[in-house]
């Protein structure tokens, strides 16, 4: 990505900032982005007034995007919906097959729209009001569109905001601060940016940003919201950046504001701190004392939040365990495959003994085994044999569908491509699924697959 180095100093960008012509037509910029009610419209809107955006002209135009994706997603899943309530001659799978390639080449072109107004972000940045361009970064991150494109212009985003923008920040509400070290961590997760962090050789976020910020935030942790304390450790968990100080009070504050928080931001608040690995087994005794006051309040997901978090931590406490499993029993019906997975992982982990839960997740999975990843399907059967249980059923059907789902996939090819997943599966996964099935059931479907596989290297 080429960049030239702007007027003011300090940050790179694309090109220098272009003017309206004057106000007549800065007026009809903004009345033709204030007239687009569809995608083309403000698609044709862009391309005649691209290099004419300024900042209030690139909110509207990325506040419309925003919405008419929402539309877009929206309508995708009734339409889905209405498929999948279609004949079972396979008329749906074929009007699904059909319609695949249109609303995939709508998505990369909604998302090429959008990578253009981050384009034009770039560009207006140097300029722009401290507030609005964390608002528009906010919502850049928010639907996945890094603006700078790739992890080099991340990092060098960082530098920037570190260099520029924090003595504006320091002055406003924290929780502009905070939004700016969200959307950074939420970038830092972008696929490609993830894959170019190794050529880089580093992570694409400056961890002298997050250190000075924290020192910004320390002091005043206190005052935030509780779904702020939340979003907090959201963005330093996703950055991966541990600042044990920022942590330490952040966890305090939420541990007096405990009774302030929805289940959805505690859930939040738990995960980034098991993901963080961070030790705090006071607080963690109040927050599940907290759900367990709620427990019947919770729904299953969020249940299974926290236990696989509590379980990531090492945290004991049969009393939780016991009520989580008896609101997962009753909620099993609300899990996804993936829920299943990780409740099933959670309580083996722990060497928690519950039959009548394994009971409830090897029937809850027979019916939606086919949602299930391969890694998914290794995790299970691990988690029912390392608990000692024999689901004949669920093991029969898992094999299967671990079998059709490594497809033609050798265990030769499979290891030469160790870094990366193959069709899904990890050698660790296959060791936990030839494991498991060896150990339940010698004459598995999967492990005399496994076997035959093995002889082809």
């Amino acid at each position: 990505m080429a960049y030239e180095q702007a007027s003011t100093g300090g940050f790179f960008i694309d090109t220098p900032a272009q003017a309206p012509s004057g106000f007549e037509h800065w007026k009809a910029v903004h009345v033709r982005l204030h007239g687009c009610y569809s995608w083309q419209q403000l698609s044709d809107a862009l391309a005649a007034h691209r290099d004419e955006l300024d900042d209030e002209a690139l909110a509207l135009a990325l506040d419309k995007a925003i919405s008419f994706r929402k539309g877009s997603n929206q309508a995708a899943a009734d339409g889905a919906e209405l498929l999948g309530g279609a004949g079972s001659d396979g008329s749906a799978s074929a009007a699904a097959a059909g319609q695949q390639t249109p609303q995939l080449s709508q998505a990369q072109q909604q998302r090429a729209l959008l990578a253009s107004l981050g384009s034009a972000y770039m560009r207006l940045l140097p300029h722009m009001d401290a507030t609005l361009a964390t608002r528009l970064l906010h919502s850049f991150a928010t639907v996945g569109i890094n603006p700078p494109g790739d992890a080099k212009g991340l990092l060098e985003l960082c530098r920037h905001i570190l260099e520029h923008r924090l003595p504006a920040l320091k002055a406003v509400s924290p929780d502009h601060l905070i939004n700016v070290l969200w959307a950074i961590g939420k970038l830092s997760n972008n696929e490609r940016v993830l894959l170019e962090e190794a050529e880089l050789g580093t992570r694409a976020v400056d961890p002298q940003l997050f250190s000075a910020a924290a020192g910004l935030l320390y002091p005043r942790v206190d005052s935030l919201q509780s779904r702020h304390l939340s979003k907090l450790a959201h963005a330093f968990s996703m950055a991966g950046i541990y600042y044990y100080p920022l942590l330490l009070v952040t966890v305090n504050a939420a541990r007096v504001k405990i009774a302030e928080f929805n289940p959805a931001s505690l859930s939040n608040l738990i995960k980034c701190l098991a993901r963080l690995n961070f030790p705090e087994d006071a607080f963690y005794q109040v927050v599940a004392e907290r759900m367990q006051l709620d427990m019947r309040k919770l729904k299953g997901h969020q249940v299974v939040s926290i236990v696989r978090a509590f379980a990531a931590l090492k945290y004991e406490n049969a009393d939780f365990y016991e009520a989580a499993s008896q609101r997962l029993q009753l909620a099993m019906s609300e899990l996804t495959a993936l829920a299943v997975t990780q409740t099933a992982w959670s309580y083996a982990v722990r060497n928690i003994q519950d039959i009548k839960l394994y009971n409830a997740l090897a029937f809850r999975a027979g019916p939606i085994i086919s949602k299930f990843s391969p890694s998914d399907l290794a995790m299970l059967s691990w988690s029912f044999a390392r608990q000692g249980l024999h689901q004949r059923n669920l093991l029969e059907i898992s094999a299967k569908e671990s079998v059709r789902k490594m497809g033609g996939s050798t265990m030769k090819t499979m290891a030469n491509e160790s870094v990366r997943k193959m069709d899904g599966i990890s050698m660790k996964n296959m060791a936990n699924a030839a494991w498991a099935y060896v150990w339940r059931s010698p004459t598995s479907a999967c492990t005399i697959a496994v076997s035959s596989q093995s002889r082809r290297i």
